[in-house]
């Protein structure tokens, strides 16, 4: 696949040109294509940050579908809690090598033309992990839970980024932080599905309609 190819290449790039048609540029010339380039790639650095984006959440499906043969060889099963807390600060340590030049590409994708393209990286790491996590509900909850998830990763990824701390202590104390709450959430998420669930079809169309928009269809 010459994108992939060229988009893998590119990434040498990020810490001298940044998130952009340059570093795309340079990956191509490194690889002797430069010639066929200009029009594969029309968003330019969007296209490159998705690239990114969606290989990690490939890392992080393969170390996640592991976990099960980690903690039998460790001979006991882990707390939900634990599982989530575990996938994200994996997911948030795999953006260490562009660190200094993430919060570009968040500023990039947070542009309202870009807006639906991050909703829906989003949602694909949203999806993997509570996939992974074992949850596989239809109702309410679905919605709420990722919710919850997206709070708890954008905002630990926001402390990171910023992070100078030995051994990123103050993200994992961020994230330390944010977990309580999160379990406290998804308790208490589960509670309400359940009252709630006599209203569950009328909720469930109108979201369903907005999930599809956000490309957040699940696994």
């Amino acid at each position: 696949d010459v994108k992939s190819s060229v988009l893998r290449a590119a990434l040498n790039f990020v810490p001298e040109h940044g998130w952009t048609r340059q570093a795309i540029a340079a990956g191509a010339d490194s690889l002797g294509l430069s010639s066929v380039s200009h029009g594969l790639f029309p968003s330019g650095g969007v296209d490159l940050i998705t690239f990114y984006y969606l290989s990690c959440n490939e890392e992080l499906e393969r170390y996640l579908a592991l976990v099960p043969q980690r903690q039998q060889q460790r001979g006991g099963k882990g707390t939900n809690s634990t599982f989530i807390k575990d996938a994200v600060l994996q997911r948030i340590l795999m953006i260490a090598p562009h660190k200094d030049t993430w919060p570009q590409a968040m500023g990039k994708m947070a542009l309202p033309t870009n807006v639906p393209r991050a909703f829906a990286n989003l949602g694909d790491l949203l999806n993997i992990i509570w996939h992974y996590a074992g949850d596989h509900s239809v109702d309410m909850s679905w919605y709420t839970k990722r919710l919850a998830l997206a709070a708890l990763y954008k905002s630990t990824e926001l402390v990171f980024v910023q992070d100078s701390t030995p051994e990123y202590s103050q993200t994992l104390e961020f994230l330390d932080r944010r977990m309580k709450e999160f379990a406290a959430f998804d308790s208490c998420t589960t509670q309400l599905s359940q009252a709630a669930s006599t209203a569950k079809d009328v909720v469930e169309s109108g979201f369903a309609t907005l999930k599809n928009m956000m490309g957040m269809n699940t696994r």
